[in-house]
């Protein structure tokens, strides 16, 4: 468990929030520091999946304490991951007195890696260096380090973590191991990881990382047995259940695995990952009138932003055709149809849906829309190509989708969803 998570775990935190809350409800002055403010937002934005109620929390730290930064850091990490306002959260980013704060270093380098600049924010962040006090340098470099291993870069990462002064460290020894995951290279980072349990065998965070490392090499054996020694440690550690779960799921226990998914929505009750989990195991069972009401749970519980929002949209229009309800099934497609493409994945995924169900006309809209994205990416490219192959299409010369074998239901399904969004 994180130390964020702990804290919110604590008694001090609790009493806190507890006292924010009844403030809340009375309407009357909540008269706490700005750090607890932004202590709770994070905890309401985190742990309760609620971005609205903690910029509204945030919102009034800054009216309390202007110019105050970490208020101002949060309003401007909302302003640029949830509303994808750059300009605005720059704004509120400048607002802050303390320019030199290491959060402001830190969000205006994510920014640029947001953007796509990821050699001028590494550029940026050494500059900076230069300009952190000595005594706190080898904690930027940490973050730093750990800044780009968040956005999968372990070659930049790598620079930043050769930095650390301390080799024999547990903070080397857990950038390493991030590092190593990264590079798909899963038999040293397990090494370098249970070096570090043997140094702290008590680590459910070390425990955790173990699991997730076995897991994406597809170990589910070890991962569940990593899954069971951290829940040994801690019962309600969520993320050593939810673990247990991928692993029983991936093992082929569905059964099993839907007792581990169910437990972590009784931890996690504001996570969509819980139902989302949970519908997915209960489709692989033809249980479609369970699995659609836990997919629609996932649904009002995520974000658009979140990763998995297409693939909730996905299962349920699935589940929707299964189950013979037309209107639902035109719902969710337009839902699908509607949603933003700002990059290559979700444009692919967007054909994928229509091209699944012989909607070509728009599935080849998507697909080269999502060429001229990301067509400079070989891992785009071998995408397309394999999903046209794999369902007998090719794109011509003139940028057309080409049929390799007939298909005689474009029409028929593009009329239907031509008609459905007239209404």
């Amino acid at each position: 468990m994180s130390d964020n998570q702990s804290y919110y775990k604590s008694k001090r935190f609790r009493s806190i929030l507890q006292y924010y809350e009844e403030c809340e409800r009375d309407d009357v002055p909540c008269i706490i520091s700005s750090d607890d403010y932004v202590d709770i937002a994070e905890y309401y934005n985190v742990v309760k999946n609620n971005a609205e109620k903690a910029e509204k929390v945030i919102d009034t730290a800054i009216k309390l304490y202007p110019g105050v930064t970490s208020p101002l850091v949060f309003k401007s990490r909302i302003m640029l991951f949830v509303h994808h306002d750059a300009e605005k959260a720059r704004h509120y980013l400048s607002l802050a007195e303390d320019q030199n704060d290491l959060d402001v270093y830190y969000l205006t380098a994510e920014m640029m890696i947001v953007d796509d600049k990821i050699a001028q924010a590494n550029d940026y962040l050494k500059e900076k260096l230069t300009e952190v006090d000595e005594d706190d340098q080898q904690d930027y470099i940490w973050d730093v380090a750990n800044l780009f291993l968040d956005y999968n870069n372990s070659e930049i990462a790598d620079e930043w973590i050769a930095m650390i002064d301390d080799k024999e460290g547990t903070d080397y020894e857990e950038l390493v191991s991030k590092s190593l995951i990264c590079k798909g290279r899963y038999d040293e980072s397990v090494e370098a990881i249970n070096h570090l349990i043997d140094k702290n065998p008590f680590s459910n965070d070390y425990w955790n990382l173990l699991t997730m490392t076995h897991l994406k090499s597809e170990k589910n054996e070890e991962a569940l047995d990593s899954s069971e020694y951290s829940i040994a440690l801690n019962p309600e550690d969520e993320v050593a259940i939810l673990n247990k779960g991928y692993a029983l799921y991936q093992m082929g226990n569905i059964e099993e695995s839907i007792t581990y998914f169910k437990r972590y929505i009784e931890l996690c009750p504001d996570d969509e990952v819980g139902p989302f989990n949970l519908g997915s195991c209960l489709v692989d069972l033809n249980r479609y009138e369970e699995a659609e009401a836990y997919f629609k749970r996932a649904e009002t519980l995520a974000d658009q932003d979140s990763p998995r929002y297409i693939d909730i949209l996905q299962n349920l229009l699935y589940i929707s055709d299964k189950l013979g309800k037309k209107k639902d099934f035109q719902s969710y497609l337009q839902k699908i149809d509607q949603l933003p493409s700002d990059d290559a994945q979700t444009l692919i995924e967007k054909g994928i849906v229509f091209l699944f169900y012989g909607i070509y006309d728009k599935a080849e809209a998507y697909l080269l829309k999502a060429l001229r994205k990301g067509g400079k990416s070989k891992e785009v490219l071998l995408q397309i190509a394999s999903l046209l192959a794999d369902n007998g299409f090719y794109i011509s010369e003139d940028g057309k989708l080409e049929e390799l074998k007939d298909n005689q239901t474009n029409k028929e399904n593009s009329d239907e969803l031509d008609n459905s969004t007239s209404e």
